[in-house]
């Protein structure tokens, strides 16, 4: 769960098209698109270990059919979501499909954080501390702070940096440890899905 919902909070927050230093603008451009595409790298600082652990991959979203998220470093492994299950594809070719129905409270959360994707800022400042900082009149940085009882188990703080779109996520744990993701090579052309992409979302 802890891991789902760090992925979750991260994916639904950074693909932001905005060239604004005003909370208002980047919420109205969390709206703006209906696909995206990228490539992340993840560094994990865990406490006890003398180096991070380091994965990278790429993702899809899109309004229609979900997020699918697919780690091809250290190994290949791939978790989408979608309206009614969270579909896991592990090495060797298993794939195991939880329904909505079995895992309520996952899906709670997902539900949570796609509304705040979608820019509500009302829920958002019901569920988080938020702090809004501009850097120039290009670099932003929004940092949340849990309210939220559940939240506060996972996550002290969460960070976006970024310009014209959202480059960098910091994620500090309640455990203390701490998540980077960088995203690079985004795109949000709305170019139909190649076959391979519209399996993701298959069961």
């Amino acid at each position: 769960m802890r891991a789902l919902c760090l992925l979750l909070l991260t994916l639904l927050f950074w693909p932001s098209l905005t060239y604004a230093v005003t909370l208002d603008d980047v919420e109205s451009d969390l709206s703006s698109f209906d696909t995206l595409r990228s490539s992340y790298r993840q560094t994990r600082h865990v406490s006890g270990l003398s180096a991070p652990l380091e994965a990278s991959g790429s993702l899809l979203m899109t309004r229609d059919n979900g997020l699918a998220w697919m780690q091809e470093k250290p190994f290949q492994v791939s978790y989408v979501f979608t309206d009614d299950n969270f579909i896991e594809n592990s090495p060797g070719g298993s794939r195991k499909v939880t329904k909505k129905a079995d895992k309520p409270q996952l899906f709670q959360v997902a539900n949570l954080f796609s509304t705040i994707f979608s820019g509500d800022k009302k829920l958002l400042k019901e569920y988080f501390e938020l702090q809004f900082l501009t850097q120039d009149n290009a670099l932003w940085k929004i940092i949340l702070i849990p309210k939220n009882s559940r939240l506060k188990k996972l996550f002290k703080s969460v960070q976006l940096q970024g310009s014209q779109l959202v480059e960098i996520v910091t994620v500090y744990e309640a455990s203390g440890n701490k998540t980077v993701i960088n995203f690079y090579n985004m795109t949000t052309e709305t170019t139909p899905l190649s076959d391979e992409e519209k399996s993701y979302f298959q069961n």
